[in-house]
């Protein structure tokens, strides 16, 4: 990973907006072998994939898959990370040193410890301990997520920008003339 703290706070940010951390067990069909599918995903509308390009290549793994209007009501590019080396090395990383501030937070830490306790991509390899462990961690990620009011995450300790703000906010008193 080569870049500086502003493209690394700005990805952070859009991640928190439109990104996806996925985890769920494939059965194969062939062999019925439980199988671990893990990747991270940042899905945007296909007249963006310029912006995705620029993140790839900041990022240096991933790929761009465009989907047609079939699946959506306007074509889309979703920039997806599936090696697990590359999850491992840039992705975890990434949002480690740049956290996410949003409740996708809590996506993350769960995702991340599926990403590095469960290396191994066959889920067969695993103990009963283990298979129930990852079992759980899948279900509480794909949980559905109601509506929810939390206070964010302000890293203090991060914010580097010393310069006074360009508008600020004075509350104005409403006076009625009669």
């Amino acid at each position: 990973m080569i870049y500086d703290d502003s493209f690394g706070h700005w990805f952070t940010g859009l991640v928190d907006g439109e990104g996806c951390f996925h985890a769920r067990i494939h059965i194969r069909k062939d062999d019925h072998v439980r199988c671990l599918v893990a990747y991270f995903s940042l899905k945007l509308r296909a007249d963006d994939t310029p912006m995705l390009e620029v993140i790839r290549d900041a990022l240096g793994v991933g790929h761009i898959y465009k989907h047609n209007e079939k699946l959506s009501k306007w074509p889309q590019a979703d920039y997806r990370v599936n090696h697990r080396n590359d999850l491992r090395r840039t992705i975890v990383p990434h949002f480690d040193m740049y956290p996410l501030r949003s409740k996708k937070a809590r996506d993350y830490e769960v995702w991340r410890e599926i990403i590095l306790k469960y290396k191994c991509r066959r889920a067969n390899s695993l103990t009963d301990v283990q298979w129930s462990k990852l079992n759980w961690l899948i279900k509480s990620l794909q949980q559905v997520r109601g509506y929810e009011f939390i206070e964010p995450v302000i890293a203090r300790e991060r914010v580097r920008n010393t310069q006074s703000p360009l508008f600020v906010h004075q509350p104005q008193q409403m006076t009625i003339d009669m």
